[in-house]
């Protein structure tokens, strides 16, 4: 969201449910509950986008969530689900990517918001694909992070082929096997 002018609002939040947030955690209520409503009032400035993160999870059909801003003098009013973007589950596994990297579920090397597992590791030209084409960029990773990142506009940690965490020569043998499809 972007306030067109710097005010304090209260952000609600209405659940019966768990309920979180990760980066600048604002409520937190990861814990079986019955409907309640949660808030806090926090400053926002003129023009600033603020990244709003939603986690909850549900005990019941029908149980769900709604989240309500006030600005000051103007009656709460719920924010649409037309108006959030929807996280991903980006492995399949039921769970958002969010509460994965929450939980410890899946881990996040290059502190992206990405699970690593749904990273294509050495794709180097952010095609889509490992191949060929990606040993330039590979190479380039390898010995000019700076210039890799003006290059390209995909993670330089997809060059840790290794998985150790870092990007170093111990990873060339293991981007030539996803090169000769071994990975």
């Amino acid at each position: 969201m972007t306030p067109p002018a710097s005010t304090r609002s209260t952000f609600r939040l209405r659940t019966a449910c768990g309920c979180g947030s990760t980066g600048n955690l604002l409520i937190d209520q990861w814990q079986d509950q019955e409907i309640t409503e949660h808030s806090i009032t926090i400053t926002l400035n003129a023009n600033t986008v603020y990244r709003i993160v939603l986690e909850h999870y549900q005990l019941e059909a029908g149980n769900g969530v709604r989240l309500a801003w006030q600005p000051p003098g103007v009656p709460k009013h719920v924010i649409s689900g037309t108006a959030l973007l929807l996280s991903q589950d980006c492995n399949d596994n039921g769970l958002l990517d969010e509460c994965d990297l929450l939980t410890g579920t899946s881990t996040d090397v290059n502190s992206n918001g990405q699970p690593d597992e749904c990273e294509t590791i050495g794709d180097m030209n952010c095609d889509g694909f490992v191949n060929f084409d990606d040993i330039d960029g590979f190479v380039l990773a390898l010995v000019d992070q700076a210039t890799y990142e003006g290059t390209y506009d995909c993670e330089f940690q997809r060059a840790d082929c290794d998985g150790n965490g870092l990007v170093t020569f111990d990873d060339i043998s293991a981007f030539v096997a996803l090169l000769s499809g071994a990975g």
